[in-house]
């Protein structure tokens, strides 16, 4: 999307219906499985429109605490952190390059650290 345009239910909705879309054309018994999707509480994602949208396609809404600091993407911050850049185009191509030069040891304690990520919200989910 264009630098700041606003996300609302109605762009929402389009996206979500995007999103059905690429998985039947790539993933097509994945619909007939089931889809769950995690959202947080923005507002886009809480529209009743939105909210509707989703259960007509029989997916199942899984709630994402808010604002949680266990499921932060901290690594990339800590990549970026003191860099500047002067257009979006650098800050994508650095984005996108940065997994690429990581090492696989990298990858592996990254995987492990969201599991132990994922657990946490599990956990705090359970107790909500």
């Amino acid at each position: 999307m264009p630098r700041g345009t606003t996300i609302n239910a109605a762009r929402y909705c389009e996206t979500v219906e995007k999103l059905r879309r690429a998985i039947k054309n790539k993933r097509p018994g994945l619909l007939t499985i089931g889809v769950k999707i995690q959202y947080d509480n923005a507002r886009p994602h809480t529209a009743n429109v939105n909210i509707d949208l989703i259960k007509t396609f029989g997916w199942e809404i899984i709630d994402h605490p808010p604002y949680s600091p266990d499921v932060a993407l901290s690594d990339l911050k800590k990549h970026l952190g003191g860099k500047k850049f002067d257009t979006d185009a650098e800050v994508q191509k650095e984005v996108n390059t940065w997994p690429r030069e990581a090492d696989g040891e990298w990858y592996t304690a990254g995987v492990n650290k969201f599991i132990v990520r994922m657990r946490k919200v599990l956990e705090k989910m359970a107790i909500m």
